[in-house]
């Protein structure tokens, strides 16, 4: 399967996706492939007017041209272990390395009160991106009542790095740099087991769960004017861990006319 779109640039996406199923057996896998390459463009008319002074026009002229190859990929397993158990599993990965965004904008000012006339402004990025999502479910049926017993995990990864240069050249010669580097990391894993059971004449629910999230961001940028090194004109390093821990248990009964259901959660975060 495919698609295909033509503007200033072609676009087109490739996919392909597979089916297969026995007694115990039911498996599903997509893959789709999508480059892509865009192009914008602004044309931007500034009037600027103050008492005293002649109108000042600044005329700008903006072009963005980016380029991706996005790749998505999709597992989707069911499994029959026996007539009381189950497995399912399920995957979901995006990969988009190597993207770049171009982007150039030329300003003239015309009846300029200022030093300069005109300026460039040329603006090149590069990123990667990776996210990664998977799931495990292994379900077991305790009687035929009803009562079952699940226990779920689930893992995220997710990677974005991202660079990006800046500069601006001046009609007097003066250019201005700004390099900017952007790293983040994220990682989250979750576990968690339910019981549902009958409980005399009512209806019992209890389950335990915790989560443990890791994540870091770092950014630094460096600055230059006139060929000349600055200091970092910025840096941040963020670290955030969380743990959570919960648990929980709940009782329902119906009667007649009415029904009832209490229940009780705890829950402790580090």
């Amino acid at each position: 399967q495919g698609t295909w779109s033509q503007a200033i640039f072609p676009k087109y996406q490739l996919g392909t996706s597979h089916y297969f199923k026995t007694d115990r057996l039911n498996l599903f896998a997509s893959y789709t492939y999508n480059p892509r390459k865009e192009f914008k463009e602004d044309q931007g008319y500034i009037n600027y007017h103050s008492i005293n002074r002649p109108i000042e026009q600044w005329d700008t002229n903006f072009e963005r041209t980016t380029r991706s190859k996005a790749h998505n990929a999709m597992v989707i397993l069911d499994y029959k272990l026996g007539e009381f158990n189950s497995l399912s599993f399920s995957s979901n990965l995006l990969l988009s390395p190597d993207k770049t965004s171009s982007n150039r904008d030329y300003t003239q000012i015309n009846n300029s009160g200022i030093g300069f006339d005109r300026f460039s402004t040329r603006s090149d990025m590069g990123e990667d991106l990776n996210n990664i999502g998977l799931d495990l479910e292994y379900r077991h049926q305790l009687s035929d009542a009803g009562a079952q017993l699940t226990a779920r995990a689930h893992y995220t990864r997710y990677d974005h790095k991202q660079v990006q240069l800046l500069e601006t050249s001046f009609e007097d010669g003066i250019r201005q740099n700004l390099t900017t580097e952007a790293d983040q990391g994220i990682d989250i894993v979750t576990g968690q087991i339910d019981l549902e059971m009958p409980l005399g004449g009512s209806w019992l629910e209890a389950g335990l769960k915790t989560s443990m999230v890791n994540s870091e961001s770092a950014m630094d940028q460096l600055r230059s004017e006139g060929g000349v090194v600055g200091p970092t004109a910025f840096s941040d390093n963020f670290i955030y861990d969380e743990n959570v821990y919960a648990g929980y248990a709940s009782v329902a009964h119906d009667w007649d006319t009415w029904s009832l259901k209490a229940g009780l959660r705890g829950e402790y975060t580090d």
